[in-house]
């Protein structure tokens, strides 16, 4: 004879703990935030690094041919030691990339040329302008919907860049030239990457990959054609130590650069990112001013505040869901309601 067992419900201490969504949504913006610290950091050396080369060497092809191969090494390398993680090559990546990276190449050359000419601030002059383009693609490719804040936040940073413009005490019509070329190539090159990182099946390492060994067959073939490569190596071993060691300095930034901006391109919108450059910009411009003794007219001054003000804005302005969030959403809620 047993005792009849009564089952009563098991009752516990309700934990206090972070669901996992909240969780995972909370681990995404701490990484978010590292991988942005870590964009500004690479691109604010990046371009402070390249200012003080291209004064003492002017051959832009030579500098891009070392960055981005030293770049393609340093990913191999890491990949076989498995420190970063790559697929498998794979021929249609190539062929999806190839217009792109042609297009990256003169972007890149563009840059170089301008930065003698420039201060590093008149780059965010054009880089504001940029910002509404890729905007504007943001919303016709990828669907991407802004707030009332979000389009007041990208308004001011156009207003700044007006304001500093007018009084840009370094303007130099070349430097100009070649700067607005690079704009405009700038903002195409954001919104396709956008569009061939998030449909490529590659990690984020790959993608760099495929960017950087693509463009040295085409600086490797204009070196050749011109000529200049003698000339290089000639000057070469005529320049300090110091700008030898920068000139080294830029390809492990380009590496880093290369592949937080890949990355990025997988977590967060293209609008984001050009916010964020444009930030990196600012700070790039501060430390220019100060290191190359660049003039910078109070008028000037102000106009990179405004552009700050309305980077923080966006910053701050409440997400919009896109159409296909909006779909999928009320899809969901009609479901869970029936």
């Amino acid at each position: 004879h047993t005792t009849p067992h009564h089952t009563t419900p098991h009752h516990t201490a309700p934990h206090h703990t972070m669901g996992s969504a909240e969780y995972s949504e909370s681990v995404g913006e701490v990484t978010k935030v590292l991988w942005f610290t870590l964009f500004m950091a690479s691109s604010a050396g990046m371009v402070l690094c390249n200012k003080y080369v291209m004064h003492e060497f002017k051959y832009p092809e030579v500098m891009l041919v070392w960055q981005n191969g030293a770049t393609v090494a340093f990913q191999i390398t890491g990949t076989a030691a498995g420190i970063f993680a790559m697929k498998p090559w794979r021929l249609d990546h190539f062929v999806k990339w190839a217009p792109y990276t042609l297009l990256w190449v003169v972007m890149l050359v563009t840059s170089l040329k301008a930065l003698p000419y420039i201060a590093v601030a008149t780059t965010i002059v054009f880089r504001n302008l940029a910002t509404c383009v890729v905007a504007i693609g943001d919303y016709y490719l990828f669907g991407k919907r802004f707030s009332g804040q979000a389009k007041l936040a990208l308004a001011t940073m156009v207003l700044g860049s007006f304001i500093y413009s007018n009084g840009d005490p370094n303007y130099n019509p070349v430097g100009y030239m070649w700067i607005g070329i690079n704009t405009v190539l700038w903002a195409n090159n954001s919104l396709f990457e956008k569009w061939a990182t998030i449909t490529t099946d590659q990690t984020s390492v790959g993608v760099s990959c495929y960017q950087n060994l693509l463009t040295l067959p085409l600086l490797l073939g204009k070196l050749l054609v011109s000529g200049e490569a003698q000339g290089a190596m000639d000057e070469f071993g005529q320049l300090s130590a110091t700008v030898k060691c920068a000139i080294f300095v830029t390809g492990i930034l380009g590496c880093s650069l290369s592949i937080v901006y890949t990355k990025l391109n997988k977590i967060t919108s293209a609008t984001s990112i050009t916010i964020a450059a444009n930030i990196n910009k600012l700070i790039s411009a501060v430390l220019g001013a100060y290191i190359f003794k660049s003039e910078l007219a109070f008028t000037s001054f102000a106009g990179l505040l405004v552009c700050m003000v309305g980077a923080v804005m966006f910053s701050q302005a409440p997400k919009v869901p896109s159409l296909e969030d909006k779909g999928g959403g009320g899809d969901k809620k009609k479901k869970k309601g029936q």
